[in-house]
Parts: C-alpha cells; structure tokens; sequence
C-alpha cells in the first residue's frame, strides 16, 4: 500500500514539477525542483522518481540531491507532506491495505425472477468446460457475477419473447439483462460468443419499450447512498462495488428515472484520441457533472476490463477514480493534458 500511497502524492505534487512525466509505473522524471536542472539546455530532465522495495525515493543527477519522497514533499510543501505523513499512519494504524479489505468482501447479488431469462441458463449453473464460462473466466469476470450473465443458444428465439419485430441472428450469445430500478425487464444486450462469428455485430441490443426510458445497466442493484460510477460497458461495470454502464456514448446526460444524480462519477474510456469519448467527457463538464480524467497509472489501456487483464486489481481502480474525479476547471485542465485529438 505504501507504493500505491507514494504513487497518489506524486501525482497530486507533479502540476507543479516541470516537465513530469511517467517512464514507467515505478519511474518517474522531471526537471529537478531543488537546483533547477540545466540553464543552458531546458528540455533536460535529470531528477528522478524511483520506487525501491515498495517505497518512492528521489534522486537529482545534476546536484545529487537524494532523500525519500516525504522529505522531498517535507522541503517543498508542509501541507502535502502532513496529508503524506496521515494517511502512511492511517495505513499502518489499518494493519492491512484498501485491497485486502475489498477481497474479504462476500456478494450475494440476485436478479429479479422473469419469465423470459427462466428459459436460459445463467452462466453460474453452466460447467466449467462450457464455451459461455470459459469466455468469463479469460476476462477475469468473477465468479460472484457469473449469476448475472445468461447463455442464449439461439439468440433469435431469446429476441422473440422481448421484441417479435426485431431481426437478428440465430448466435450464441451472451446475455446480459437489462432492467429498471425497480426491478423491471428492459430490454437485453447480446455480446456474441463464437469468434468465427466476427462478421456478425459484436454487442447487439434490444428494448422491450422501443418508445422507452434510456436503458442503463446495474440500475437494480446500485447503493444510492454512495458515489455511483457511471461507465460505457456493463463489463467493465462488472468489476466495480457500485457501477452502472451506458450501453455505449449516445446522450450520457439522459439519465434514467430513479438514478441519484448527485452521487455519478462518469469515468469513460481510457481513449484520448477518440474524438467521441473525448467531446462527451467536454460536454459532461460542462453540464456540471463529475469525471474521471484517467493518468499515467493506466498507461494507453483503453477499458477497465483491459485495465484488470493487464493486472491492475480492481481496487486499485477505484482509488484511481475517486483520486481522478474531477470538475469544473480543474477537470477541463486535465482533459486538456489528457486528450490527443
């Protein structure tokens, strides 16, 4: 936990640090604060950030000033340093880290009964050999949300109890269901499973209500006593203790009946340099919502769930977001160093 708490001071001392930037997660470099690097040469950057035995430690190769990053902190902001100081005792005081506590957290989640996802099998009744679990278990979904997914053998005929009208496939799909706050079945979104059928629309849709509310995943199960992130897929949502999907970019300002607007925390894709992910992030912020600007901590991974595949646990992810989650100016600053179109 120390590292992941010097990692968090770094960041929230680097707006000051000329020429920041990450090398790599335990390596960071900038011009040095204490002697102020080359006069002659100002792209030149010799102090650097080094993490060594779980710890953060500072070294300038210009003056060779060297002392651990709560000295650094000490000498050039009392303030920070005391945030420092109190949250490494809090830690210690703690005797086990924010991970810990989130793993010995039991889910016991359940979904609404309905007479059409009776007829299809959950994935957490399936064999562990089935195509539908194997495709859960290379993403890392865990075991605990597997009740939350269905298996359709035939997409079509699952389709045909929601919408008759509708025209699609007859693929095995995943089934993710998609219901009201109160509990109510709004339509299903299908991710297709064979990856011979690459051809075919890879998440596919489908509203009971054409003329209905907006449809977001989660909305059954969120606290709404706590900070609720907002996100674009419902897997990635999978991996958050509170968090809804989407279903994709369209209108993220259209929120559904019931949904406690004061506690959303949207944290889009990790893509700066899509266009589309970046304007709807501007417009967020500019309606006044809160947003995570994602940092060098997720380097160019584009999603939370390939953020997990690359080995980032998911409760580093949440610390992430709620240390990210900005608004007003200070979020349009970041989205300005964040975005690449």
């Amino acid at each position: 936990m120390a590292q992941f708490i010097d990692t968090k001071f770094i960041n929230l001392l680097s707006p000051r640090l000329e020429r920041f930037h990450w090398k790599k997660p335990n390596l960071a470099t900038c011009r040095c604060p204490i002697c102020g690097d080359s006069a002659k040469n100002k792209r030149k950057v010799r102090f650097y950030f080094y993490e060594k035995s779980g710890s953060f430690f500072v070294r300038c190769h210009n003056c060779d000033y060297g002392t651990t990053l709560g000295g650094l902190l000490r000498h050039l902001d009392g303030n920070l340093y005391r945030q420092y100081s109190f949250e490494n005792l809090k830690d210690k005081e703690n005797g086990k880290s924010f991970t810990k506590k989130i793993n010995v957290v039991k889910e016991d989640i359940v979904l609404p009964e309905n007479e059409i996802l009776n007829k299809i099998p959950k994935l957490s009744t399936l064999s562990n050999s089935h195509p539908a679990v194997i495709w859960a278990k290379d993403r890392k979904i865990p075991k605990s949300k597997l009740n939350l997914l269905y298996y359709a053998e035939n997409f079509a005929e699952c389709v045909s109890d929601i919408d008759p009208d509708a025209k699609v496939g007859d693929d095995r799909r995943i089934v993710i269901p998609i219901f009201s706050r109160s509990g109510s079945l709004l339509g299903i979104q299908g991710r297709v499973l064979d990856k011979t059928q690459g051809r075919n629309i890879r998440y596919l849709t489908i509203k009971a209500n054409k003329e209905g509310e907006r449809l977001w995943y989660g909305l059954e199960r969120i606290d709404p006593d706590k900070p609720l992130i907002v996100v674009e897929g419902p897997i990635d949502s999978l991996f958050l203790s509170n968090s809804v999907a989407m279903l994709g970019l369209s209108d993220p300002l259209n929120i559904p009946v019931g949904v406690p607007t004061d506690k959303l925390v949207y944290a889009l894709d990790n893509e700066p340099r899509n266009k589309q992910v970046v304007d709807a992030v501007a417009n967020l912020i500019d309606a006044g919502r809160s947003v995570c600007i994602w940092d060098s901590r997720v380097g160019g991974i584009k999603d939370i769930n390939d953020m997990i595949l690359s080995g980032i646990h998911a409760a580093q992810i949440e610390s992430i977001v709620r240390e990210r989650t900005l608004s007003g100016l200070s979020a349009k600053l970041a989205l300005e160093s964040w975005k690449r179109v």
